[in-house]
């Protein structure tokens, strides 16, 4: 007996081999685990600079600073790698000097906070510090500055406060 193939049916198979290819591939994750970060000490994670009462009556010149204080960070239990690590102090720029923290409203006006580093040198808000060398198998200290700057005249009298975050990033 003779079967009949349908020319359809071979063209439909034809249709729907698909040739399948195999390869086989090797992928290597490799990493290290190390303790090179530091963690940030308590006393340092919600700290208040208090930067005192002015008499907005002697702040007379625009790019003036005043009221200059010392703020610090303080790492503990810094790891064996722990070599360097820059800080980023984040918060809204000041509208006349976007290198300022801004005060919060309703407060204030004509000025804002400047932030130093050690050396007394600006940095500006929203951008990363210079590295700083960590001790490892240490705690470290890292010392700032605030001050009130001016960025236009006339200072208005008010309640003169900030809020900032700040980030680390390790070396």
């Amino acid at each position: 007996m003779m079967k009949r193939i349908r020319g359809g049916t071979v063209a439909l198979a034809a249709l729907l081999y698909t040739p399948v290819w195999a390869y086989d591939v090797r992928i290597d994750v490799t990493g290290n685990i190390t303790s090179s970060t530091c963690t940030v000490d308590a006393g340092s994670r919600n700290l208040v600079v208090d930067m005192g009462t002015i008499d907005n009556r002697r702040l007379n010149t625009v790019g003036e600073v005043t009221g200059i204080r010392q703020f610090d960070l303080v790492l503990v239990g810094c790891g064996p790698a722990a070599k360097a690590v820059s800080v980023m102090f984040k918060g809204d720029a000041d509208r006349d000097d976007p290198n300022l923290l801004k005060l919060k409203e309703n407060g204030a006006g004509g000025l804002g906070i400047e932030i130093l580093d050690n050396k007394r040198t600006p940095v500006p808000i929203n951008q990363s510090t210079e590295d700083y060398a960590l001790i490892a198998n240490a705690d470290n200290q890292l010392t700032f500055h605030a001050q009130y700057k001016i960025t236009r005249l006339p200072v208005t009298p008010g309640v003169a406060d900030a809020v900032m975050d700040f980030t680390l990033e390790y070396q």
